[in-house]
C-alpha cells in the first residue's frame, strides 16, 4: 500500500483542525484590509478557506480509499483509543489565550506553533485520529488481528467489533478502515 502523498497528510492534518479554524476566522475578523473602499476580513476568509480545503481533502481522502478493494479482518482484541482525541484540546486553548492577533509577533507565535505541531503530527502515525471523523461517525482502535500485529481502526459506529470478520479496506500503513459489506 502507498502510504499518502505529502500534500494529503498536509491536508488531513489541517482536517483535524478544522473547528479552530472557524474559532480564528470569527476571533480575527476584525482584522481587515481595504479593497477598493471595501473593508475585506481576509485573515478570517483565509481561515474559512482553510477549513473548506482541508475539509474537502479528508472526505476525499477517506471515499477514494474506501472504493479500494475489501479484504475481511478477524479481530483478536480490540482497545477504544478515543484518549487519543483528546491531544487535540491543547492546541484549542492557545488562540484564546491573550494574544493579540492584531499583533504581526502573535502570528508568528501561532505559525510556528502550529508547524512544529504538524511536523510531529505528519511525521507520526496518528494523521487518522481526528475529531472531525468522530463528527463524522467514525470512533478510533487500537486492534490485534490474526498475528498482523497491532494496527489503527477508524470503525463506522454502527460496526460491531464483537463480531468475528469485520470489512476493511487500508487508509495508510498499519491504519485500516471499515468498510460496509459489499
Amino acid at each position: 500500500m502507498a502510504d499518502y502523498r505529502g500534500w494529503v497528510k498536509v491536508g488531513l492534518f489541517l482536517s483535524s483542525y478544522i473547528p479552530l479554524w472557524l474559532a480564528m476566522a470569527v476571533k480575527a475578523h476584525d482584522i481587515t484590509y481595504t479593497v477598493y473602499g471595501v473593508q475585506f476580513p481576509w485573515i478570517s476568509l483565509l481561515f474559512v478557506l482553510m477549513t473548506l480545503i482541508s475539509g474537502i481533502v479528508l472526505r476525499e481522502a477517506i471515499t477514494i480509499r474506501k472504493q479500494k478493494e475489501p479484504k475481511f479482518r478477524d479481530i483478536e482484541s480490540y482497545k477504544s483509543r478515543h484518549d487519543l482525541l483528546t491531544s487535540y484540546l491543547i492546541p484549542y486553548i492557545f488562540p484564546f489565550v491573550s494574544l493579540d492577533y492584531a499583533l504581526w509577533e502573535n502570528w508568528v507565535i501561532f505559525t510556528l506553533f502550529f508547524f512544529v505541531l504538524g511536523a510531529i503530527q505528519i511525521r507520526s502515525a496518528h494523521l487518522h485520529v481526528n475529531p472531525i471523523l468522530a463528527v463524522m461517525g467514525y470512533d478510533i482502535y487500537e486492534i490485534k488481528d490474526g498475528g498482523r500485529g497491532t494496527n489503527m481502526l477508524v470503525a463506522d459506529r454502527d460496526i460491531d467489533l464483537e463480531e468475528d470478520t469485520v470489512t476493511t479496506v487500508e487508509l495508510s500503513e498499519r491504519v485500516h478502515i471499515t468498510v460496509s459489506n459489499r
